[in-house]
């Protein structure tokens, strides 16, 4: 158990998850129907985000897609593409200050990179709102939005576009 009951687990970290996609060619001739060959196979791999402390529970992220060819997986022997990898940066999802949001707690993973295996890589940079960035119900919940997203490659200069919000998304 937790401070947040029974059931927080379920919420943080899930136990089962989705570990793969097979796309398979059905064929059908003469009124008979083969199984089909995987033409195309996709892994998901997983691992926990967020530095965590006491009680608190770790939360599950997708840290990468990888994608087989012909025949897929086939335990491991089939031929893929370059991960797709996926890394995270722990913020602080909760404030115990109602006016200020300063007080840190419960850090949750937000996307902070994509990389596509080839040397292409999106990297994503959060800030709060010019008010605190805090929504001032119960409990106090940071709100935090993308500031600039990077996109790098190896053949081009890096590319920045830089996000700005006139009002919070959120009601008081």
């Amino acid at each position: 158990k937790n401070n947040y009951g029974d059931n927080a687990a379920t919420l943080w970290f899930q136990r089962k998850v989705l570990s793969g996609i097979r796309v398979r060619q059905i064929s059908s001739y003469y009124g008979q129907t083969s199984t089909g060959a995987v033409v195309r196979e996709y892994r998901l791999g997983y691992g926990t985000s967020g530095a965590r402390s006491g009680n608190e529970l770790p939360s599950r992220v997708l840290t990468s897609i990888t994608a087989y060819g012909l025949g897929g997986y086939n335990g491991g022997s089939g031929t893929h593409f370059p991960p797709t990898a996926f890394t995270y940066q722990a913020l602080d999802n909760l404030s115990t200050n109602e006016h200020l949001c300063t007080q840190s707690g419960h850090p949750y993973g937000r996307l902070a990179a994509v990389e596509n295996g080839y040397g292409a890589r999106i990297s994503l940079s959060y800030e709060f709102p010019a008010d605190g960035g805090c929504d001032n119900g119960a409990p106090y919940v940071h709100q935090w939005r993308v500031a600039t997203k990077t996109v790098t490659d190896t053949l081009t200069p890096a590319r920045v576009t830089s996000y700005q919000y006139n009002w919070p998304c959120y009601a008081n």
